[in-house]
């Protein structure tokens, strides 16, 4: 089992989960984000982002990460009736991860399948397609779920058929707009009300997205530097130490 919530001050997702479940979830996501070499570019954004949180994920397995011992209910006396040797507690791994990061996988979920689907690299294995596409798609339901819950009082119904319906294809999508994202929460004093305002400009490119791209594209031929080396002042705000 995958366990979500939100960290403390809502800047991060905290990622709880047994070795087979997150194995199985790393793995979905390695095959997933296989995609033909021609189109790499034009989704680098998307996989940057997905190869980023499953470097974590992995991490996480190789006990780098927080784990967690939890009581499984096994009890002296039922080891000695069954005559067998058990730990009495199972082992989780628990890491934690930049919100405004899970957010636009939740985003793009529907999204990377579509792409995965028609370009990805499964030897014609439609069925291992299948069975990888269940298990991202259940992750990404976990994470709607997950803020149902905490924003009660926002329409995430409404905001999740609106995803659904998305008709971005995300393509040469601006890395460091993710980047300002998160500064904008860090700064905001509202951050409940914040991740619902950023998860609908995540679903839509608005003239926050366009303000910053045509800022950041002038700065790139003002300089002669490619548009993902490119920088500003308020990106540079960017914290480097933060309680999650």
């Amino acid at each position: 089992m995958i366990n979500l919530k939100l960290t403390k001050n809502l800047l991060g997702i905290n990622i709880e989960g047994d070795f087979d479940d997150l194995s199985e979830l790393s793995n979905s996501i390695t095959n997933l984000t296989n995609l033909n070499l021609d189109i790499k570019d034009k989704y680098e954004t998307i996989l940057i982002i997905l190869n980023s949180f499953n470097s974590n994920l992995r991490s996480a397995l190789l006990g780098e990460k927080d784990i967690v011992l939890k009581e499984n209910g096994i009890y002296d006396e039922l080891l000695l009736f069954r005559n067998i040797n058990a730990p009495s507690n199972n082992v989780y791994f628990s890491f934690n991860i930049s919100i405004i990061d899970m957010l636009f996988i939740m985003i793009i979920g529907n999204k990377l399948l579509f792409i995965s689907n028609h370009n990805m690299i499964y030897d014609d294995d439609f069925l291992k397609f299948i069975s990888d596409s269940k298990v991202f798609e259940s992750f990404i339901i976990k994470i709607w779920d997950l803020l149902k819950n905490e924003l009660k009082n926002y329409k995430i119904d409404s905001v999740y058929s609106k995803a659904l319906l998305n008709k971005e294809e995300y393509e040469y999508y601006l890395l460091q707009y993710i980047d300002k994202l998160f500064i904008d929460l860090y700064n905001s004093s509202d951050r409940i009300n914040k991740i619902y305002e950023i998860i609908n400009l995540l679903i839509d490119k608005t003239n926050d997205y366009i303000n910053l791209y045509n800022d950041l594209n002038k700065i790139a031929k003002d300089n002669n530097i490619y548009l993902e080396d490119t920088t500003n002042d308020y990106l540079d705000s960017y914290p480097n130490e933060f309680e999650w």
